[in-house]
């Protein structure tokens, strides 16, 4: 299970083997979704906050409380996750492990 692992920058090769290992089940599960070039998450912010946790086992906060979008800080994996919840629901990471988050879920959901 994520929650199980303990990430940081210098953990790159465990997190991709990881992230590899999710099940698609369980992305499926979470609203997680793949259209065009975009992830996208059908669900609310609460879910989004407990699949950040519980699937990826990434603490942090929400830095962006109004307006189009919701900013998740990662306190313990170099990543940020903007989520545009309006009309696109789009998930976009930053930081340095973004694009690895970023490509392995993308896999997983292809996948399904």
């Amino acid at each position: 299970m994520a929650s199980d692992h303990k990430f940081s920058d210098s953990t790159n090769f465990s997190v991709i083997q990881f992230y590899k290992d999710l099940l698609p089940q369980d992305i499926a599960l979470c609203n997680l979704g793949y259209k065009g070039e975009h992830l996208k998450w059908s669900s609310d912010l609460e879910a989004l906050k407990l699949f950040f946790k519980e699937k990826l086992g990434l603490k942090g906060k929400c830095i962006s409380p109004g307006g189009n979008s919701k900013k998740f800080k990662c306190t313990n994996f170099n990543v940020m996750a903007t989520w545009y919840f309006k009309k696109q629901q789009t998930l976009l990471f930053q930081g340095n492990n973004g694009p690895i988050l970023k490509e392995s879920l993308t896999s997983n959901v292809m996948t399904m």
